[in-house]
């Protein structure tokens, strides 16, 4: 992923001492001879995401399609979302400073371009050891600290680009700078985990993946506010003196000789560079400043966010061993999760331990091999028990985590959800809109409380008892003759047809194109009703988590033995091709007597 930035950053510094006389790099025989080739190479970046797989932990027999207007209620109430745009659409303030190194290089030539080119390369890979490093980060401090912690650490870096960028430290020190804030960034691993906490977050208070809305809004408004924000920096530039097409107001010398040191060059009296780049300084700090603040209200942990997943894949196996989807992964994943909360539950946190043992392991002498032999099994030790008391605890958070799900239909509000879902159900497949009036009273009568989660059912429910009325009158339009239950295998009949030749493929595309039609009429026209069938099935499958995980031992069983074969197999094949490597060998000797 990153091999891209790593030549381009060595490549563009060289071409200009290659293709242009005295570093001036705007010119279009420099854009032609570095452009075009990048442009035409730029496809072998999708190298990177052949063998990326995104895993998502979805219930195979659901069948749902939320309505736009829901999907964009779900987003507009997504706190972790607004808090990684604003941080996302501050950065044409704290972006302001994206051209000092370059213009310090190409206008006050404080170095060549091609050593800057080797410099900017080492830098930019400053990024690639962040990457590496970065879910150990993740572990270790969490997310939330390191945002807040990358943020503030940028203050005091673009600050101190003050102290030297005008002298004669300021090569070094823009190398230095640099290369710390883009190890600090380390964005693509980091940036990346909190999007999936956000739609993880997302499923498990809602129950649906709505991803593409994310993109949807995130998109669209980014590109309105883009427009916007967009126009200030050129804005700076203009009131600081340059026009964005005159550069020759950034040329700190006037007519350079590179042939010349720096000291014997003519100064350029109409140039406006250090000017401009105080004001862009000062917006920077401003706008590292600004990024500090959304994240302080970012309130998921890691172990909040294992204990998200735990409870998605519980949900998972109950929808989908209900009617006979599940499958081994996910069953393992699903049982090990309530068997690690049954476990888990109502225990206390052990305290953490003292640094004393790791201390005495790391004095321990080290003359022989014996010794050290000893000291090292001693550190490994005092580590693994800080390790073993950290997992110990966090299984206890989780547990209380999953524990209050599988116990939410036990209280007050949980028996007034579940009455609501009962009701709708009650009409069944072709009668269940026809309690509109009832189930918005009850659904309406639900208890305002202090838990996130049942204020978001809550208002899950009213919409859901509200669009009863939507679903008669679609059944009255699509389904005159009653509603006919959706059949997925309508889908995997089209999706197995034959598609050798061109008349079979588009019968194959219009076959999966009717029946997916059908499948989103059919979901948009029953939306309440299963979703109050899904809540009625959640209940009665924690009321019965025994019956739920009794597979689990004969399914690690079958599991471990097919491991087994799998192995065993492997293993005789490579005992195979040595068998025949050695034959060739042999073959190869005997042919050269």
């Amino acid at each position: 992923y990153s091999a891209g930035y790593t030549i381009n950053n060595l490549y563009y510094p060289v071409m200009v001492d290659v293709l242009t006389d005295h570093g001036d790099k705007y010119n279009m025989r420099y854009f032609r001879g570095t452009y075009t080739p990048v442009a035409l190479l730029a496809p072998l970046v999708l190298l990177a995401y052949y063998g990326t797989r995104e895993r998502l932990i979805l219930p195979k027999s659901r069948i749902t399609k939320m309505s736009f207007a829901n999907s964009m209620r779900a987003v507009a109430g997504n706190k972790i979302f607004w808090i990684k745009c604003a941080d996302g659409w501050n950065d044409f303030l704290e972006g302001a400073k994206g051209n000092v190194w370059d213009w310090m290089v190409y206008r006050a030539h404080i170095m060549k371009s091609t050593t800057y080119g080797l410099l900017n390369t080492v830098s930019h890979n400053a990024s690639f050891w962040a990457m590496l490093l970065s879910p150990w980060f993740i572990k270790r401090f969490g997310k939330k600290n390191i945002k807040i912690f990358k943020n503030t650490l940028q203050i005091f870096l673009i600050a101190s680009i003050f102290l030297f960028y005008k002298n004669k430290f300021a090569a070094i020190g823009l190398f230095i700078v640099t290369t710390i804030d883009r190890f600090i960034d380390c964005g693509n691993v980091i940036d990346s985990a909190i999007e999936s906490d956000m739609r993880d977050n997302q499923q498990y208070l809602i129950g649906e993946r709505i991803d593409g809305a994310f993109g949807f809004v995130s998109s669209y408004m980014g590109s309105v506010i883009g427009a916007v924000t967009g126009l200030f920096i050129p804005y700076v530039y203009k009131k600081k003196g340059f026009d964005g097409s005159d550069y020759s107001v950034l040329d700190v010398y006037k007519n350079y000789n590179e042939n010349l040191p720096l000291s014997q060059q003519t100064k350029n009296p109409d140039c406006v560079l250090f000017s401009l780049m105080d004001t862009l300084l000062v917006i920077s700090v401003i706008g590292a400043a600004i990024d500090v603040l959304p994240w302080f209200a970012y309130d998921i942990t890691e172990t909040g966010q294992k204990g998200m997943i735990r409870v998605v894949r519980i949900r998972t196996i109950i929808e989908d061993r209900t009617l006979k989807h599940s499958d081994d992964a996910s069953y393992i994943e699903g049982s090990e999760a309530i068997i690690s909360a049954r476990k888990f539950y109502g225990l206390e946190k052990l305290p953490k331990p003292t640094k004393d043992a790791l201390i005495a392991a790391r004095a321990l002498p080290t003359a022989t091999k014996e010794q050290k032999n000893i000291r090292q099994d001693a550190i490994k030790a005092a580590k693994q028990e800080f390790e073993d008391v950290r997992e110990y605890n966090e299984n206890v958070e989780i547990a209380e985590f999953v524990m209050h799900e599988l116990l939410r239909f036990k209280n007050d509000f949980g028996q007034k959800q579940l009455e609501v879902s009962k009701l709708i159900a009650s009409g069944g497949l072709n009668g269940f809109f026809n309690y509109a009036e009832e189930a918005i009273t009850l659904a309406t009568d639900l208890p305002i409380t202090d838990i996130r989660e049942e204020r978001t059912w809550r208002k899950q429910e009213i919409r859901n008892a509200r669009a009863l009325i939507k679903s008669k009158k679609l059944s009255a339009k699509h389904y005159p003759n009653g509603i006919v239950e959706f059949d997925p295998q309508t889908y995997d009949d089209a999706f197995d047809m034959p598609d050798e030749t061109k008349e079979q493929a588009k019968l194959r595309r219009a076959a999966m194109r009717a029946a997916n039609k059908e499948k989103n009429l059919y979901a948009a026209v029953t939306a309440p009703y299963l979703s109050a069938l899904r809540t009625i099935e959640l209940s009665e499958g924690y009321d019965n988590l025994d019956e739920l995980i009794s597979d689990y031992d004969d399914i690690i069983g079958k599991r471990n033995e097919r491991h087994e074969k799998e192995h065993a197999e492997i293993m005789r094949i490579a005992q195979e091709r040595e068998i025949d490597r050695q034959r060739k060998i042999s073959e190869k000797k005997m042919g050269k007597k």
